[in-house]
Formats: C-alpha cells, sequence, structure tokens
C-alpha cells in the first residue's frame, strides 16, 4: 500500500531530524570544547556553542513537533524551520559569523567538524520534509482539477 510507504518514508526523515537535533544538542559532551579558564575569557567556541546549545534545542522541538502536526502546511513550515536552524548552526563555526579558535589543536575543531556533518544532515532532513510531496496529495489536485 503506497500510503503505508509514504508514512514510513515521513517517519524516517522526521526520526533522522530529531536524532540529528539531539546529537547536535549533546556535541559538546561527547566532543569537548575548550575548557574556560580562571580569571580569562571564555574563548569564541564558548559562544558558538552556547548559540548552537540555543539553536539545536529549537530544532529539537520543531522535529518532535513533526510527529503530531497532521497538515502538510505544518510540516512544509516545520520542514523550513528546521533547514533555516541547520544553516545557522552549520555556519556557527566559522571565522565570519562566531568563529572558533585560530589553532588547529583546540578540542573545538573536532566539534565543529562534528556540528557540521550533522548540521547537513539536519538541513537535508529539513529539506526533504518541507519539499517532499506525498503521492496522495499531488493525486488529490489533479482529479480535483
Amino acid at each position: 500500500d503506497m500510503g503505508g510507504i509514504i508514512m514510513k518514508f515521513d517517519k524516517w526523515f522526521n526520526s533522522l531530524a530529531l536524532l540529528a537535533a539531539i546529537g547536535l544538542l549533546l556535541a559538546p559532551i561527547f566532543f569537548p570544547i575548550c575548557p574556560v579558564e580562571m580569571g580569562k575569557p571564555p574563548m569564541r567556541c564558548f559562544y558558538v556553542y552556547r548559540a548552537e546549545l540555543l539553536f539545536a534545542g529549537l530544532a529539537v522541538i520543531g522535529a518532535v513537533a513533526l510527529f503530531r502536526v497532521k497538515t502538510r502546511e505544518a510540516r512544509k513550515v516545520l520542514g523550513i524551520g528546521i533547514l533555516l536552524l541547520a544553516l545557522i548552526i552549520f555556519a556557527l563555526p566559522f571565522s565570519g559569523v562566531l568563529g572558533i579558535c585560530g589553532h588547529a589543536a583546540s578540542p573545538c575543531h573536532i566539534t565543529a567538524i562534528f556540528s557540521c556533518g550533522v548540521s547537513i544532515l539536519l538541513a537535508l532532513s529539513g529539506a526533504v520534509i518541507a519539499w517532499h510531496e506525498p503521492a496522495q496529495a499531488g493525486e488529490q489536485e489533479q482529479t480535483t482539477e
């Protein structure tokens, strides 16, 4: 049954978005950033991952909402929102945005690689969610014209 396959397809991308967003939320736990030293201001990576925490948290909320919404319009809006959040998360470590520590030996560089990679998965899932048209909806539009 084609409807069941489409439902599984949608849930797979919903799940991918949720797992990617949770991964971004937890990234600094598994890939620690540079430590904050007493008496010194935090390095740039500290602020990057504070911002990532905020945007990843919003992406988790959006991904959870995907499992609850029923309308195509709501899925499209959430998908676009997740895509935009992923693009912001991807851009944060670059020096033109916030940037991370300049020396390559800093642990935050590993966190940045992980975050950029996972944000690409989040962006792709958001794009598929936003622009994937279920076959049933397309058939209904054709029959009503």
